[in-house]
């Protein structure tokens, strides 16, 4: 199948269904992202909260911070509080 057709039949699958539309109004996420989602996500309704679906699919936010460890006498330890600034 060319490689146009298959842009086709993603972008025409991905405004099919009231789910693609809404994932087609994510700022960066086009018709063909939008299809790979849905493929990916498969049944979005599986999911208790929003968060976890967009972690599953890969559009969740992710911090992560270098304070959140010390050395102890030459060995990496965990702090026991974490850091004000860790999400």
């Amino acid at each position: 199948m060319p490689a146009a057709a298959v842009r086709r039949d993603c972008w025409r699958r991905a405004r099919s269904t009231k789910l693609g539309n809404c994932f087609c109004q994510i700022p960066s996420i086009g018709p063909i992202r939008a299809a790979v989602l849905l493929g990916i996500l498969q049944t979005p309704h599986r999911f208790r909260t929003k968060r976890q679906l967009w972690t599953y699919g890969g559009v969740g936010i992710e911090t992560s911070s270098s304070a959140d460890h010390r050395v102890v006498k030459g060995q990496l330890e965990r702090k026991k509080k974490p850091s004000r600034f860790a999400g």
